[in-house]
């Protein structure tokens, strides 16, 4: 269980103890790193908004760089998705994130529609719908932007609705995921996903504004 220390320098984000890295893991997309840095890196942008909060309003910086920026939150949760996912040694074109995204809301809205062996307890079918509702409607208002930009809205709009966190184990417990993600992924292993997942609760108790441009004309109110 992660904790906030508040003290006259910063606010520390504490969280539970990182996992070691497999032996020879599948390197995260394009930047090379491992599960370690990996944690690092997402512990250290949370925090950093952490800290932002806990300033006087006068005091705050722009959040929208803390969230988009370099090494801002969707940047570190590109990397979490990006480690072991195989785009690229099992499919025959390239495989976005978003890609990954929008097969997952095909299997939600197939299960909604009672094509699934086991019955959905009620939260896990208002945790597909709310994912349904918002991967439809980036797709919809967002027919210019790219598939990394559409990851972006997803991960801001996630977390400012208190969303990701919760959204993290019913993705990871879908066949969408054993299929496209090696088993050393972050939604393959349960304390990986439970990293992640603590990390990210750490900032529901914030109400994380998102200015117009980040939302490309998603209705926010989801």
């Amino acid at each position: 269980m992660h904790h906030t220390i508040d003290t006259e320098d910063e606010v520390v984000v504490t969280s539970p103890p990182k996992t070691c890295s497999p032996k020879s893991p599948r390197k995260a997309h394009s930047t090379n790193i491992g599960l370690a840095e990996i944690q690092e890196n997402l512990g250290q942008a949370v925090n950093n908004l952490v800290k932002h909060f806990y300033k006087p309003e006068k005091e705050r910086g722009n959040i929208t760089y803390l969230l988009c920026g370099d090494k801002g939150l969707v940047h570190c949760m590109e990397q979490v998705f990006q480690f072991g996912f195989r785009s690229s040694r099992l499919f025959r074109n390239k495989i976005f994130i978003w890609d990954y995204m929008e097969r997952l809301k095909a299997f939600f809205e197939n299960a909604l529609m009672g094509n699934t062996p086991c019955q959905l307890s009620e939260v896990c079918k208002a945790g597909y719908w709310l994912f349904c509702d918002l991967v439809g409607k980036i797709n919809t208002a967002s027919d210019s932007v790219g598939k990394d930009g559409k990851f972006q809205v997803f991960i801001c709009v996630g977390i400012k609705k208190r969303c990701l966190h919760r959204w993290l184990p019913l993705m990871a417990n879908t066949t969408v995921t054993a299929q496209m993600y090696e088993e050393n992924s972050f939604l393959r292993i349960p304390s990986h996903t439970n990293f992640v997942m603590h990390i990210l609760d750490s900032l529901t108790e914030f109400d994380i504004p998102l200015e117009a441009s980040l939302l490309r004309g998603i209705d926010i109110d989801i």
